[in-house]
């Protein structure tokens, strides 16, 4: 994986992120395995906009072991 700088933070994030608005419908053991090969390949920032809680409390579930190692974005429009 490449990676890049945040400006001025000493942040690198990879070149590809995992945008998980889409996991709407998948339960934990999917998630966990999404989070698990996005890791695996050095994923490491994680777009987490989305309206669902449950798409939210699923992930952190799947982050929560290695929560250090992920950067998470939010955005808005």
């Amino acid at each position: 994986m490449e990676f890049r700088s945040i400006a001025d933070t000493g942040i690198h994030v990879g070149i590809i992120g995992f945008g998980a608005e889409w996991m709407v419908d998948k339960t934990q053991s999917e998630v966990d395995n999404l989070v698990n090969f996005c890791m695996e390949n050095d994923v490491n920032l994680l777009d987490c906009w989305m309206s669902d809680p449950s798409v939210r409390s699923k992930l952190g579930n799947a982050i929560a072991p290695n929560r250090d190692k992920w950067y998470i974005q939010g955005h808005i429009g």
